[in-house]
């Protein structure tokens, strides 16, 4: 099933393909020429992301829930992180009401340091992870994420 949601104008899109490959990916979003296209790392959509006019959006669920499983591997850097996303998340709640305008204003005031400020610790801790390990995950994935 392949999901699209449209935030201004309120839609939501249901789409049933049959499988999820790069083809159920592409059928799904053919139209789809320009903006935001707010996905997690799955691969189907590479080739959509990178059409000129569309801007890719990682997806900060799935990197919360990498830094949750990684927990037992690292407490301390998975803690920070969690603890970063749950400051993101409460300004998210109080954003929800406004205007798309509105809330693009309100997260450059509160968030934009916030995010900046979140990629430049894991770039740094990056090279103290060990490789092939639940928190290295953690890190190739939300830093793969930011765009």
């Amino acid at each position: 099933m392949w999901v699209l949601h449209n935030p201004e104008v309120g839609y939501i899109v249901f789409n049933y393909e049959g499988n999820r490959s790069k083809r159920g990916a592409m059928s799904t979003l053919k139209q789809y020429q320009s903006g935001y296209l707010q996905t997690d790392g799955y691969q189907s959509y590479n080739e959509i992301a990178a059409r000129p006019e569309i801007s890719r959006l990682g997806c900060l669920a799935h990197v919360r829930r990498k830094f949750f499983d990684a927990q037992q591997n690292d407490q301390k850097r998975s803690t920070n992180v969690l603890k970063v996303i749950q400051v993101i998340y409460a300004h998210e709640e109080k954003s929800r009401e406004l205007t798309a305008d509105e809330r693009k204003a309100y997260r450059q005031e509160h968030l934009l340091l916030v995010y900046q400020a979140l990629k430049t610790w894991l770039q740094e801790q990056s090279h103290q992870i060990t490789p092939k390990s639940a928190i290295r995950e953690a890190f190739n994935y939300a830093l793969s994420e930011q765009r």
